[in-house]
């Protein structure tokens, strides 16, 4: 876990891989995206929505299940 939140790492993570930092002052691959703040999904609200919400994106990228 130390290496995966390094600095170091979280550079890979955030140039290459084009994922959002956990770290404070590491640029990412794309710096046009908002990566200020995020959205935490609260489990109680989003909970009994999620068979839905599964569904829908099976639907959408055509996975069968």
């Amino acid at each position: 876990y130390d290496y995966l939140l390094s600095e170091e790492c979280q550079k890979i993570v955030a140039e290459q891989v084009g994922r959002g930092s956990v770290r404070v002052g590491i640029k990412g691959k794309y710096p046009e995206l908002p990566h200020d703040r995020y959205q935490v999904v609260n489990p109680e609200r989003a909970g009994p929505k999620l068979r839905d919400l599964r569904m829908f994106f099976n639907e959408v990228f055509g996975i069968d299940g």
